[in-house]
């Protein structure tokens, strides 16, 4: 096997045989089906990009879906090989090396290593040392890689591509070969690797050798250990129902409607101009929608900063005796901070009740539109045991009333309830002590009034839905709205999600609006729900 290896590699250097490599695809992926036992510190590729490509070139290998322990070994813009990682803590570490130009539109050998032991990032070109890092953007500040600590990853990798909806970020050349190893590869064994991998190297985790892999259903690890599988992208969305006019949108069904803020905390913080636009479309389509309630979703910040919270709550005030509304508290939010900006008399008048005496993060309002009476509840990020069972006897005590409830985490993005063995669950992230799944089985299940259960917190295009029986055999619905990733990538589009609802209240329809685009966003994201 060693000599079929260095024989494949050699071929690598021999220009006839260029052409072989694989392209890539947002529709499709070339994924593994485990994460990585543990973390890799050297990565390397042959690659080819067009000369001089100005655009960000793509991943190389990377699981990036804006809510796990990231990381994405690509060419950045203007050619920049980078390691985008997410660590211990969360940190964030950007390793660009802007020195170095990868797109030259010839076949290369790129390696990025990381030295936790040294404190320090290296970028070879060709098998030859081409720039050193020390330091390195960790989101808002530069910070020394002493401050870095990698962590596993929790979610397997895909070659030519990564984890984001619709895996925007996909290579834009060709890769011949991908490996990563668990150790620091020092020059020299770099520039072995380029025509001679062995594939019994304790320290390598994969090597693929793409050479004419296009299309194969699976695709050899010549390590041993992660074989990649080529299928189609389950998320990609044509271009073509990315968008949807109002005009092919069929709104006549609904007659009112709530609406609802996913999580702000990258519209509030990066782009803070564009904030408004939420309000300014509720209040726009206050008589379409026939908007009743206003409800925002958790992580109102990203950094719990004042000038956060003074633009959070300047905006909410607009919708003060035009529309009720109320605000879940977020991971991302503290209960000071949260308490300070929105505890006013104002908001505490529009609510019926408080778990606690002087805090606002549990609270209860009653709601009567038409024939349809409501009990809505806001609830602390991962609650407490006691604040369930407090919820649970007004909900026994008011068994006119549908019950809705809003809280910061319930559902993750595949349309289950939220556990340990998904991305930031409320009992690790944060320390709390109930996920999706422990409010289930405690609360949600028990009371055969819960209608709806509304959450944040894990970010994803979709609307998500998720229908399934309570113990006396009511129907409860939950929708997970989290625009976070869309406004990081498309650079702020303010998502407001309209629920109608029918006359009778039995049916609702989704309708997913971008306040800055005047858009529905995602065709998909325009579905009715039978409620009963």
């Amino acid at each position: 096997m060693k000599k079929l290896i260095l024989c494949l590699a050699l071929c690598l250097a021999t220009v006839s045989l260029w052409a072989y490599g694989i392209s890539f695809r947002p529709d499709i992926y070339y994924t593994q089906k485990e994460p990585l036992a543990v973390p890799a510190h050297t990565y390397e590729a042959w690659l080819r990009l067009p000369k001089d490509f100005r655009g960000r070139g793509g991943s190389i290998a990377g699981n990036y879906d804006m809510s796990s322990c990231s990381v994405v070994y690509e060419v950045h813009g203007e050619g920049h090989p980078r390691l985008y990682i997410e660590g211990k803590g969360h940190k964030q570490a950007n390793i660009t090396f802007k020195s170095i130009n990868a797109a030259t539109g010839k076949y290369l050998h790129m390696a990025i290593t990381l030295d936790e032991e040294k404190h320090e990032a290296k970028c070879y070109i060709n098998g030859r040392l081409a720039e050193t890092l020390t330091e390195v953007p960790m989101y808002t500040e530069t910070k020394p890689l002493s401050e870095f600590e990698t962590v596993q990853p929790n979610i397997p990798l895909v070659i030519g591509g990564d984890k984001r909806f619709g895996n925007g970020a996909y290579f834009h050349g060709q890769l011949l070969s991908v490996a990563e190893f668990s150790t620091v590869r020092t020059e020299k064994e770099i520039r072995g690797d380029m025509y001679g991998l062995d594939p019994k190297d304790p320290g390598l985790l994969f090597y693929y050798d793409l050479r004419k892999a296009e299309g194969k259903d699976v695709i050899e690890d010549l390590a041993g250990n992660y074989p990649l599988y080529h299928e189609p992208n389950p998320y990609y969305i044509q271009p073509e129902d990315t968008w949807v006019e109002e005009k092919d949108v069929d709104n006549s069904p609904i007659a009112w409607s709530m609406a609802f803020l996913g999580d702000t905390q990258v519209l509030n913080d990066v782009y803070p101009d564009k904030f408004h636009l939420l309000m300014d479309g509720i209040l726009a389509k206050k008589d379409l929608y026939n908007i009743k309630y206003v409800m925002g979703l958790g992580d109102i910040t990203n950094r719990n900063l004042p000038r956060e919270w003074e633009l959070a709550k300047e905006q909410y005030d607009r919708l003060t005796g035009v529309i009720d509304w109320g605000v879940v508290i977020g991971n991302h939010d503290g209960s000071k901070e949260y308490n300070a900006a929105f505890g006013t008399p104002e908001y505490k008048a529009s609510c019926d009740g408080f778990f606690e005496e002087g805090k606002i993060d549990n609270s209860y309002r009653f709601l009567t539109v038409g024939q349809n009476k409501y009990i809505i509840f806001t609830l602390e990020y991962g609650p407490r045991d006691e604040v369930m069972e407090w919820a649970g006897r007004l909900i026994d005590a008011h068994p006119e009333c549908k019950a809705v409830i809003t809280t910061h985490n319930y559902l993750f993005r595949d349309g289950t309830t939220m556990d340990e063995k998904d991305s930031y669950p409320p009992t690790i992230c944060g320390g709390r002590p109930n996920n999706g799944d422990h409010m289930w089985d405690k609360f949600v299940r028990k009371h055969r009034t819960i209608q709806l259960v509304i959450c944040g917190h894990d970010p994803f295009d979709m609307v998500v839905c998720r229908q399934e029986k309570g113990d006396a055999g009511n129907l409860v619905t939950a929708l997970l709205i989290d625009p976070q990733s869309t406004d990081a990538v498309r650079k702020g589009v303010c998502l407001i999600c309209f629920l109608g609802f029918s006359e009778d209240g039995k049916k609702a329809y989704v309708r997913y609006w971008s306040a800055d685009q005047r858009k529905y966003f995602i065709k998909a994201n325009q579905y009715e729900i039978d409620l009963e």
